[in-house]
């Protein structure tokens, strides 16, 4: 695409469109559709009630176009289409509201403002102290001159730009399925191994295998972080990946309390208390998480040597293990918790342990591949924002 196209005459955005600053106070016992600055991520606005609202908003109608003012380094830019079962449409006050004069000049705004060119302006100018408490000023929005050449210049060129970013969608897609699947072929391949070693071996209580054990975590409060001893926290670990003890947090503690709380390879760390898509994760611990502390939400096992440490995690992480772990869960609202007889209660099968080091080995090279090809994809799609912003630099400039 030839940027020069962009190029030529410019209007100040005060000139394409009025900045909108009417508001008013969401009623309670009314639903409305909310453009807030958090339901940007999830690409469509939220429909709250009045009285969850609370604070006065923006009025927002179809066509309009929302630039967010708050932390603008993030691309947070909105086009407003039709409501939703004809809801009330209202905006939160950190969006700048623009209301154009010319309804054919929208797309070719919206791309403009989504350009690297233009989050590159905005980031300069702005107001308050660093990262995520810094807004850009209206006034200085809507002097910006936006580039706009000729009517046949825009529109071929906003065809270029959305059959590209289309091709990019549809590729972020695809890659996003592929890694659904490959996390579907885990649960698949786990479900089927432990279902037929469930029906081989006995099983028994995992109180029977556990030499210490269930303690609970060490609660730290939040002026305590920043430097001390790396604790493990329940968002440092999902099922088969952890980070390395040079990504965790530091906590302040006395080193008598660190003893009582610091992690030994081969424990195995279990979320006692979380959402109920995550009540239950197990991490066996290995080298390169310590030394580090666990915290409160999570309790620590630590198994007697007639036990292979990798089988036991496998099997927890398994949908029937996970099953039985949490099957006497405790539900609150938007969370669940077990607690330690729940987890010594469990049931699990135990082959003789020659047979559990197979089955690890097993299932730790079929996984791992699964693991490394899910790194790829994801490596792919963190490449998908660099190449929609390559397109729109090629057109409003780098």
């Amino acid at each position: 695409m030839d940027a020069s196209a962009a190029r030529g005459r410019s209007l100040a955005l005060s000139d394409i469109g009025e900045e909108v600053r009417d508001t008013i106070r969401p009623v309670p016992g009314r639903t409305y559709e909310l453009f807030s600055v958090p339901a940007f991520s999830t690409g469509a606005p939220e429909e709250a009630d009045g009285a969850q609202i609370g604070s006065s908003k923006r009025i927002v109608q179809t066509g309009d176009v929302l630039i967010c003012k708050i932390n603008p380094r993030i691309n947070r830019v909105w086009e407003v289409g039709p409501p939703a079962n004809g809801l009330p449409q209202v905006a939160s006050t950190e969006y700048l509201v623009l209301s154009l004069n010319d309804g054919s000049l929208r797309r070719w705004l919206v791309w403009y403002l989504r350009s690297p060119a233009f989050r590159r302006w905005i980031t300069r100018n702005v107001e308050g102290a660093t990262g995520s408490h810094t807004r850009a000023k209206s006034p200085s929005i809507m002097r910006q001159l936006i580039p706009l050449g000729s009517a046949d210049q825009r529109a071929g060129l906003i065809s270029q730009i959305e059959m590209q970013t289309s091709r990019i969608s549809a590729a972020d897609q695809a890659l996003r399925a592929a890694l659904t699947k490959i996390a579907g072929y885990k649960r698949q391949l786990l479900a089927m191994t432990f279902s037929e070693t469930e029906q081989r071996w006995p099983t028994v209580k995992l109180a029977v295998l556990v030499r210490r054990g269930p303690q609970n975590g060490l609660y730290v409060p939040k002026s305590h972080y920043g430097g001390g001893v790396p604790i493990l926290r329940i968002d440092d670990f999902q099922m088969g990946s952890s980070k390395s003890v040079t990504e965790l947090q530091r906590v302040k503690v006395s080193a008598e309390v660190a003893s009582r709380y610091l992690l030994r390879a081969g424990d195995i760390v279990i979320n006692r208390v979380n959402s109920p898509s995550h009540l239950g994760k197990a991490l066996a611990v290995e080298e390169r998480n310590l030394p580090a502390l666990f915290e409160s939400n999570m309790m620590r096992i630590r198994l007697s040597a007639e036990v292979d440490v990798r089988f036991v995690e496998l099997y927890l992480r398994s949908p029937g293990g996970r099953g039985r772990l949490i099957r006497n869960a405790k539900w609150a609202v938007n969370q669940a918790s077990i607690n330690q007889a729940d987890v010594l209660g469990t049931d699990i099968p135990v082959p003789p342990r020659q047979e559990q080091a197979h089955i690890a080995d097993t299932l730790d090279a079929m996984l791992s591949g699964a693991d490394q090809l899910g790194d790829a994809l994801r490596t792919a799609m963190n490449r998908v924002p660099s190449l929609r912003n390559q397109v729109l630099g090629s057109v409003f400039g780098a």
